[in-house]
């Protein structure tokens, strides 16, 4: 599972994120789908889970985002 996967299964229901941010559950779906927030959504993100006593920090969802790719782009220089 992507570490931002991994993120966003704290919060006990994807409504919740839904509700907290005023985005379609589809959207919140596809982000979960994708391992993968946009990034003028991270403020709302960790505003969410702040609100909710999640936590997550600026720097953690950021992190989580590098190691994703970073490992994207491993896989993709295997032979």
């Amino acid at each position: 599972m992507s570490h931002v996967r991994n993120i966003l299964t704290r919060w006990p229901r994807r409504q919740d994120i839904v509700d907290d941010i005023g985005v379609p559950y589809t959207t919140v779906a596809s982000w979960i789908a994708a391992g993968s927030v946009p990034a003028h959504r991270h403020v709302d993100l960790v505003e969410s889970a702040r609100k909710r006593g999640i936590a997550l920090t600026h720097e953690e969802l950021a992190r989580a985002h590098h190691l994703d790719r970073f490992t994207s782009l491993a896989k993709e220089a295997r032979p």
